[in-house]
Formats: C-alpha cells, sequence, structure tokens
C-alpha cells in the first residue's frame, strides 16, 4: 500500500510539471506571435536602393539647372569633352541631409555604364546600370549634401558622353532612406552625333607571286578618327585609274575587322590590312577607293 501511494506522488509530480511546462511554452509561442504581428504592422524602415526618377509632388527641395546648349535649338554635344551642369538645390523650410541623384538614358542603343562619366568638382562618381521598363537607366548619387532651412547648394556636375545618341539626364533629390524630397528635373534632347572620317594611308605597293601567279600588293594603313566604331571590310577595296576597276581578292587579310572609336588609348583604332588585286602591270594613274562605311576615294598609293 505505501509502495502505491508513493507511485502515486511521483506521477501527479511528472504531470505538475508537464503542465507548467506546457504553459510557458505556449506563453512564448504568443509573446513570438504577438511580436510578429506588431512587426507587421509596425515594419522598420528600410533605406531604398533608387534606380531611376520617381514622379513626386514633394517640394522639400527645388532644384535647378543652367549648362551649354540649354534651349538651344539645333546644339549638338561632342564626346569625350566635358560639360558642367550648374545644380542648385533650394530648401523650401526643409533642413537635413540629401542624397542628390542623377540619372543618365539613351534613346540610341539603350546606355552602359561606359557610355557618359559624371563628376563634381573633378571628383568621379561611380555609376551603376539597371535595368528599368523598358530600357537601362544609369545612376550616380552625390551624398550627404546637408542643407539647413531656406538656404541653398551649388553642385558643378561635370558629365562627358563617350557615346553618340540622344541623352537624358535628370536629377532628383532623396532622402537617406531613398524617399523623394524634390520632383525630377529632366534635361532632355542632349544630341551626341556621328562625327569624324577614317583615314587611309598605303604604306607599300608591290607585285608578289601566290602559287605561280601575280598579283599587286597593297599595304594600308587605316585609322578610325570618328566616335563610333567602324568595321573594314577588304571586299570594300578597289584598285582603280578611272576607266578600269579592280576589286580586292579574297586573299586579302584581315578580311574584316571593327576598330574601336578613334583616340582609344590601346590602338584598336587602327589596323593594318593586306590588300591583293588581280593585276601585276604599272601602278602610274591607279589609286584606291573605299567604298566602305565613310568612304574614300582618290587614295594615293604612294
Amino acid at each position: 500500500m505505501k509502495k502505491l501511494s508513493t507511485a502515486i506522488v511521483i506521477i501527479l509530480a511528472i504531470v505538475l510539471v508537464a503542465a507548467v511546462a506546457y504553459a510557458v511554452v505556449m506563453s512564448q509561442e504568443d509573446h513570438t506571435d504577438q511580436n510578429a504581428d506588431d512587426n507587421q504592422q509596425n515594419p522598420p524602415a528600410q533605406n531604398k536602393t533608387v534606380v531611376a526618377p520617381v514622379n513626386s509632388d514633394n517640394r522639400s527641395l527645388t532644384l535647378s539647372v543652367k549648362y551649354p546648349g540649354q534651349g538651344v535649338g539645333g546644339y549638338n554635344y561632342a564626346t569625350h569633352q566635358t560639360y558642367t551642369f550648374d545644380l542648385t538645390i533650394d530648401s523650401n523650410g526643409w533642413a537635413g541631409k540629401s542624397n542628390i541623384m542623377i540619372f543618365g538614358e539613351r534613346s540610341d542603343g539603350g546606355i552602359d555604364t561606359g557610355c557618359m562619366n559624371v563628376a563634381v568638382n573633378g571628383n568621379n562618381i561611380q555609376t551603376a546600370k539597371n535595368y528599368v521598363e523598358p530600357e537601362n537607366v544609369l545612376s550616380a548619387i552625390i551624398k550627404n549634401v546637408s542643407l539647413s532651412n531656406n538656404s541653398s547648394q551649388q553642385l558643378p556636375v561635370e558629365v562627358s558622353f563617350n557615346r553618340v545618341g540622344n541623352f537624358t539626364i535628370t536629377f532628383q533629390a532623396f532622402d537617406e532612406k531613398g524617399n523623394p524630397l524634390s520632383a525630377p528635373l529632366r534635361c532632355s534632347g542632349l544630341e551626341v552625333p556621328e562625327n569624324g572620317n577614317i583615314e587611309f594611308k598605303v604604306v607599300e605597293s608591290t607585285v608578289s607571286e601566290l602559287d605561280g601567279k601575280k598579283y599587286t600588293k597593297i599595304k594600308t594603313d587605316v585609322t578610325n578618327q570618328t566616335n563610333v566604331r567602324v568595321t573594314i571590310n577588304a571586299a570594300d577595296f578597289y584598285l582603280t585609274n578611272g576607266s578600269k576597276t579592280i576589286a580586292a581578292n579574297e586573299l586579302s587579310t584581315p578580311n574584316s575587322q571593327t576598330l574601336n572609336f578613334g583616340g582609344d588609348a590601346e590602338g584598336h583604332d587602327k589596323m593594318r590590312i593586306d590588300l591583293y588585286f588581280d593585276y601585276s602591270g604599272p601602278l602610274s594613274g591607279y589609286w584606291l577607293e573605299y567604298k566602305g562605311a565613310y568612304a574614300a576615294d582618290k587614295i594615293p598609293l604612294g
């Protein structure tokens, strides 16, 4: 009988401990669920990644800008030349630190990080490319522009274009969490046209024999002096005297090559081509013609 009483006491003790443990667990789960509900109702503030202009009626800050060619019809911009956009930021009673975003768009062929350089006071600003429907947008950020109540800041934003096309540059102010503080300020219709020429220079003209057949071989240096990439094709070269015209033979090398923009620092804007023509007579009175992009005639043979 004594043993039975002891067993009953032990069982009751176990049941009591289990009940207490269950109550603690349920209390923790309720507390956790409550925290989750609170977090959903009051999510923590997140910094937004701004990748494109945001339509906004916020007028905490007002932006204005002056730049070369502004309001001038038919004004053209050049590649690899710096243009200063004098940006003014006016506080309309707002005070604090703002971030000024600069967005670049290009209608001809889209935009990439190499299409446009941005600097402030001579200090380059890194740009990032983001896909924003329906095409890419280039973005750069000027951080921590401080303004006090009703004050103004001026920023000389230096822009250079490295590609041709029609550009749009947009300025907009945001707070440190990525919320707009101003309306977007767009500078559109910034036209960078194609220009320049291709230079052809004959280095040497000789008669060569291949597989028992004689050809006129003309070594020619080609330099791209335009602001676009240009493909040079051997098949577009002709040897002529005005009455007789001979197309370059397929033996010519390279058959085709694309030259980078003029002024390429690594020399990829230049090439040498060996042109072969089915002709071995005297070259007096003859010259070269090129009938590809940026055609040239009357290229002297020496």
